[in-house]
């Protein structure tokens, strides 16, 4: 191989890992939006307490919180 072709190798194997890389976060942002949808579905088709409701927002929250640090992360890596 000339230089050329070893570069534009390189290059694809970099772009490679970089597509694999966001393919990974969008994953991990998916599992969290199923997970938010799982707990959401559960607690409109179920009669729950008042703390089990609480407990439920809570899981919701967090989980979010989690996709929000996914979206940053993503975010900075298209930029």
């Amino acid at each position: 191989m000339d230089q050329n072709q070893n570069e534009r190798k390189e290059f694809l194997q970099q772009q490679l890992q970089w597509t694999k890389g966001q393919i990974d976060i969008l994953d991990q942002m998916d599992m969290k939006l199923q997970e938010m949808k799982g707990i959401a579905e559960h607690v409109a088709h179920n009669e729950l307490s008042q703390s089990e409701i609480v407990n439920s927002s809570a899981e919701i929250n967090a989980l979010n919180q989690e996709y929000e640090k996914l979206i940053e992360s993503y975010q900075m890596v298209v930029h």
